[in-house]
């Protein structure tokens, strides 16, 4: 689960500690191929190993506009 003030995220099935994720306004995060991705309200994506881990990689998806058509 994000928070959005903290920008931060919690994971609601271990006690780990919250993971800061150091954006603005985090809000949705998608686990996939054992890596969580989170999106952000202002174009950024965090990319965190494992479960809420480690920050490995940001992903500037306004970059990746074309005119009005983003291309994801």
């Amino acid at each position: 689960m994000t928070r959005f003030h903290p920008k931060d995220a919690v994971c609601l099935t271990s006690t780990r500690n919250p993971r800061k994720l150091g954006v603005e306004r985090p809000q949705d995060g998608v686990v996939h191929g054992g890596r969580v991705y989170f999106t952000t309200v202002n174009g950024p994506a965090v990319l965190c190993a494992g479960e809420i881990g480690e920050r490995v990689q940001d992903v500037d998806l306004n970059r990746s506009r074309t005119g009005s058509n983003p291309t994801v």
